[in-house]
């Protein structure tokens, strides 16, 4: 396994995000490495790590580009439905995750692969 310092990380996500998603990453830059330390920083705090593995590098990506595309779309949630005749919109609210943002909700569903990396740490703090 190849373990990436926490700044090489937010780099490496940030890069391959831009590559991946050109339109956003011209407006939106600043943002999606903000997004990329956020996820980095996330990670390493639940894996309980000073290295971010390298094989998330692309998971952080795909969630980066749905995170970015979201807040420039300027999407107020997830749309449950939609009707076109009186304009009806209905979110999914309770659909959303109990911490209420869809960030958490998306690390939410990738913790089975990153309890891969995740590392015991002992009560005593030994």
């Amino acid at each position: 396994m190849t373990f990436l310092s926490q700044e090489d990380a937010v780099t490496a996500i940030t890069a391959k995000a831009a590559l991946l998603h050109k339109e956003i990453a011209e407006k939106y830059g600043d943002m999606m490495r903000t997004y990329a330390e956020k996820f980095v920083l996330d990670v390493l705090d639940y894996c309980h790590r000073d290295d971010f593995p390298q094989a998330l590098v692309y998971t952080a990506v795909e969630l980066i580009g749905k995170w970015a595309s979201l807040e420039t779309d300027g999407a107020a949630g997830p749309l449950k439905s939609i009707q076109m005749d009186d304009t009806q919109f209905t979110f999914a609210v309770s659909d959303v995750s109990g911490a209420g943002t869809l960030a958490d909700q998306d690390f939410d569903s990738i913790r089975p692969k990153l309890n891969l990396y995740r590392k015991l740490v002992r009560p005593d703090g030994f």
